[in-house]
């Protein structure tokens, strides 16, 4: 009975690890930015897509990790860069903009990618189980909930503990005060934003090879980020 307990507990932590990484690129460009992003769901579904074409080619993870990632982060880029820029700060173009731009990417992965759920082939060093209490479980999501810690902890540091963390907060609560004791805002915007992007790129290979990747799916992973975000602010 304690083990069966263990298990959903476990089980648990790892879908919240798996949501806590979805939510974290949402986080960085909503709570930070107060950038209503809509086209977060494809950018994660995107990542997905991307990392799975790599590895069908390569066989190699990790490459298709840094090109899920990557790939998306440039696309964040060239977005925040030609296309926000022009309405920062106005609610309502920003999201309507967000939201023509999730339906273009829909469109795109759908004549792509096809329109039937795809799983991302895991690598063979995390393609096992080990033993707990007697019982298999799936290093895979080990590997998730490690990942999530790792994260978690490592935009704290960057948020609260370094120069560009303090240069992130001050262009958020007061843009021109910070701009006008010298802080490039727009360049720091241009940099969150990317990040942000990046993490969604990041969060589709995950959840991609944990689960699967399939048409759709943007929307119900922007939802859940939404509510990850009302819930965990930084």
């Amino acid at each position: 009975m304690l083990s069966y307990n263990f298990f959903i507990v476990l089980n648990g932590i790892a879908d919240a690890s798996r949501l806590f990484i979805i939510a974290t690129g949402l986080t960085i460009t909503f709570s930070l930015m107060r950038i209503i992003n809509l086209a977060h769901g494809v950018f994660y579904l995107s990542g997905g897509y991307i990392a799975l074409t790599v590895m069908e080619h390569t066989g190699n993870y990790l490459l298709a990790i840094l090109a899920g990632s990557l790939a998306i982060c440039i696309v964040g880029l060239i977005i925040e860069r030609g296309l926000l820029i022009w309405v920062r700060g106005q609610d309502l173009p920003e999201t309507l903009l967000t939201l023509a731009l999730t339906v273009i990417f829909q469109d795109l992965m759908h004549l792509l990618w096809g329109g039937y759920p795809k799983s991302i082939p895991r690598p063979k060093v995390l393609d096992f189980s080990v033993e707990i209490f007697g019982l298999p479980y799936p290093t895979m999501s080990l590997f998730t909930i490690l990942v999530a810690t790792c994260i978690g902890i490592a935009l704290w540091l960057l948020i609260e503990r370094t120069k560009i963390g303090a240069a992130i907060r001050a262009g958020v609560d007061d843009r021109e005060t910070a701009a006008a004791l010298g802080l490039n805002i727009p360049v720091i915007f241009t940099i969150v934003f990317s990040m942000g992007a990046f993490m969604a790129g990041f969060a589709g290979v995950v959840g991609g090879t944990l689960t699967s990747i399939a048409p759709g799916q943007d929307s119900q992973v922007l939802l859940f980020g939404e509510g990850s975000v009302e819930r965990r602010k930084f």
